[in-house]
């Protein structure tokens, strides 16, 4: 069965909904369904995995993006250095004290972040459990496999093949902005506070949906913390 078409179970539906009248705005939402929990290492891939759907969807590469495991910007393509900087902070923010304070993600296409076209935002739910520390995940949390990646990936290329149908997604003038929600200690040389441009006319939500976590009761949703901008940004391709 499609992850977009499962059926949400009562605890993560009330999360979501109760999110939603918090941030006040409609959202079309992408629940990405796993029967085990997610750890924090996954949740960074997952968001990696849509930031490179993106990039591809609205035409910032003419072809998906297969990125270099070792973030080399050596001679890479005006496109990939931001890209490869914005995947730096994220694993730094990811596999940190900080990933503590990190609630939401939230990345945007426009030309300018005051006037975006495109928003799509991912709440970040991260495993508490006892067991679960910065050096190791619960028992039942683990990094993504490559069939859970595949899976991603062809669920989110349809979703954005949908997309495509009903509207223009590439124009040449449009960047990709990355905002993160969380402490305002992570603010270094490549991020900096300021408020994302939640009036888009399309707004997308892609989440993990978590079953079978170590966690006690229902996940609670983080509404403190600041929100703050990477400054890389990634510009269309020349090729």
């Amino acid at each position: 069965m499609n992850s977009a078409t499962q059926v949400l179970d009562l605890s993560d539906r009330e999360n979501v909904e109760n999110y939603n009248q918090i941030i006040n705005v409609k959202l079309e939402q992408f629940p990405v369904l796993f029967r085990r929990s997610i750890c924090i290492h996954s949740s960074l891939q997952f968001v990696d995995l849509l930031m490179q759907n993106l990039m591809f969807s609205h035409g910032f590469t003419s072809t998906p993006v297969i990125p270099n495991q070792n973030n080399d910007v050596t001679d890479a393509p005006k496109t990939m250095i931001p890209f490869y900087k914005i995947r730096k902070e994220f694993r730094e923010i990811f596999r940190s004290r900080h990933r503590n304070t990190l609630s939401e993600i939230a990345m945007f296409v426009g030309p300018c972040p005051v006037r975006s076209t495109y928003s799509y935002r991912v709440p970040i739910f991260v495993c508490e459990a006892e067991d679960s520390t910065h050096e190791s995940c619960g028992d039942t949390c683990g990094e993504l496999s490559d069939v859970e990646r595949r899976k991603i990936n062809r669920d989110l290329f349809m979703h954005s093949l949908k997309d495509q149908n009903d509207k223009k997604m590439s124009n040449k003038n449009h960047r990709l902005f990355v905002f993160l929600k969380g402490s305002e200690d992570m603010v270094n040389e490549e991020i900096e506070e300021e408020d994302p441009p939640f009036d888009c006319k399309s707004c997308h939500e892609y989440s993990f949906i978590h079953e079978k976590c170590n966690c006690e009761g229902v996940r609670a949703v983080r509404t403190d913390g600041k929100w703050l901008r990477m400054l890389p940004f990634i510009v269309h391709s020349k090729q």
